[in-house]
């Protein structure tokens, strides 16, 4: 991700690769880079078993080498491992997963809600207001099709003077 930031960074393609390919939000896409350049998570030690998912791993890269050697000795760094395990006294309390799970629930009815507006603002564009845009260029039609060809002296000496400024008003003027 690093090197494909870097070539596609100077061509400005990098932000619309990620929000339209990958479908990242950008705070997963820092937190991925954070991931890919610590050297203790890119390149472990044989045998080193670490956990699989990028959330921990993130995690991970937020303790200092002292403690991150600490706790792959004494095993708390592993591939089944939470993030209790790194921050035990951050493990969040009931009331904080009620919380996050309030926030995940108005997050899918806010998308709900936005869908049945697109909906209805839809159905009003089809039912409403596209059938009298219809009849008004149906209309419009009639009426050009019904002055083919024809075109009196006054739109023509109008036309003239907005295409040949300073000519005469006239049709039969010297200038034509």
């Amino acid at each position: 991700m690093i090197a494909a930031k870097a070539k596609l960074e100077k061509h400005g393609e990098w932000g619309p690769m990620i929000e339209e390919d990958l479908r990242f939000s950008w705070p997963t896409v820092n937190k991925l880079m954070i991931i890919a350049k610590d050297v203790r998570l890119s390149n472990p030690a044989p045998g080193q078993d670490l956990p699989t998912s990028w959330t921990i791993l993130y995690e991970l890269t937020k303790l200092d080498d002292k403690t991150f050697e600490q706790k792959l000795r004494d095993g708390t760094i592993h591939a089944n491992m939470r993030r209790s395990d790194i921050w035990p006294e951050f493990t969040p309390t009931a009331q904080q997963k009620l919380d996050a799970v309030i926030r995940q629930e108005m997050r899918r009815l806010g998308s709900e809600f936005a869908a049945k507006v697109q909906a209805e603002v839809r159905r009003q564009i089809d039912e409403i207001i596209l059938p009298d845009t219809r009849s008004k260029i149906k209309e419009a039609r009639r009426i050009l099709d019904r002055r083919k060809g024809v075109m009196d002296k006054a739109t023509f000496n109008l036309i003239w003077s907005a295409l040949r400024p300073g000519a005469w008003t006239s049709c039969g003027s010297a200038s034509m």
